[in-house]
């Protein structure tokens, strides 16, 4: 008896947890990159900025990937990616290490 009452338990959580996601709407409404001017982004990665260590998606808008670089004298260099374009953001934050 405790067995089917478990077995029912399951089915309704499983049954709850399925319905309870919902996929995120696509970004197409607002347009955060339209604030950005032309002229500051650029088409390539340059060596200067170091070797890739890490790269995060922009959690509100999925649209912009951000990219980490370290330099040899260990300095952290933080540069925006536009997947859509695919155009780099040209002025990176830098942040020095002690």
């Amino acid at each position: 008896m405790w067995k089917r009452g478990l077995v029912w338990t399951a089915v309704a959580a499983a049954c709850l947890f399925a319905t309870a996601c919902k996929k995120l709407p696509p970004q197409n409404g607002e347009d955060v990159s339209a604030e950005l001017d032309a002229a500051k982004m650029a088409t390539t990665i340059p060596l200067e900025y170091g070797d890739l260590v890490g790269a995060t998606i922009n959690s509100p808008t999925t649209r912009w990937v951000t990219l980490y670089f370290q330099k040899p004298d260990k300095t952290i260099v933080v540069v925006g990616l536009d997947r859509k374009t695919w155009k780099v953001w040209k002025d990176p934050h830098v942040y020095l290490r002690d």
